[in-house]
């Protein structure tokens, strides 16, 4: 902003960025794997202009689908991107559907049937992880506690639990050498990026704890009608909140239709 103008830094954004796809051995490349004669070195290709979409007032929508259509957005994915950017193992999966690179995606009236069950079984298993985990799962912040977080589990990657932090320094766990399904599929049904200090056990440190039950033994999903989140200190073992809001926070942005309000 200059002098509550906003237009003057639109227009140094729009005449400075560029965005165009990366060139293997051009700018931007280590020259580190140059040496170990992974890549050769290139010349940039001409950059095209940049397009800018103004988007000021315009109403659009995150949440991905979770019915049938949801498939149809993965497979749009896979139409729009390089194959050599998505992973193997999930391209082989989507290709047992029918999602292919450079393939048509129409599944009969049987296969249809197939997918739409699948889906609907797969949003509410999720969002029950999400909501109603079960004690076993280990995600409560103390034993019969309603907080909990996920990420203590299998750390930020879902495979390691992150270091204990102690008065004699930093104890870390062995890897695992296994993915936490359950707890990766928690954090992705509510929520959209991920970061080691989500789940870091430092004293004061902010940690996700967050809490859609009054009690464990209590309720149920029909009264989810309000869901809380807040902030607490891993030093604090009864989970009283260190920070409160009575406004939507964005960071607690769900595709559940129980979500209103975090306090």
């Amino acid at each position: 902003m200059q002098n509550d103008d906003p237009k003057p830094t639109v227009a140094l954004v729009k005449k400075t960025l560029k965005i165009y796809p990366y060139t293997s051995g051009a700018f931007g490349t280590s020259i580190a794997t140059t040496l170990e004669g992974k890549v050769k070195l290139a010349v940039n290709p001409p950059t095209p202009a940049t397009k800018f979409i103004e988007a000021s007032g315009k109403a659009f929508n995150t949440i991905p689908p979770t019915d049938y259509t949801f498939y149809e957005t993965i497979n749009a994915l896979v139409q729009e991107e390089l194959a050599v950017v998505l992973d193997p193992e999930l391209m082989g999966q989507l290709a047992a559907i029918g999602i292919v690179k450079g393939k048509p995606f129409a599944p009969d009236a049987r296969m249809k049937k197939i997918l739409t069950d699948a889906v609907n079984v797969a949003n509410a298993t999720a969002r029950t992880l999400n909501m109603n985990p079960r004690e076993s799962e280990g995600f409560a912040y103390y034993p019969g506690s309603a907080w909990f977080n996920w990420l203590f589990v299998g750390g930020y990657n879902f495979e390691t639990p992150p270091p204990m932090v102690t008065k004699d320094g930093i104890k870390p766990f062995p890897p695992t050498g296994a993915r936490t399904l359950n707890s990766r599929t928690t954090m992705f049904i509510g929520y959209t990026g991920i970061t080691p200090a989500m789940c870091m056990r430092v004293t004061d440190h902010n940690t996700w704890s967050p809490r859609w039950m009054q009690t464990r033994t209590t309720s149920t999903v029909g009264r989810l009608t309000r869901s809380r989140c807040r902030r607490v200190s891993p030093r604090r073992t009864s989970g009283r909140s260190s920070c409160t809001t009575t406004r939507p926070v964005p960071c607690c942005k769900r595709a559940s239709p129980f979500r209103k309000w975090a306090v």
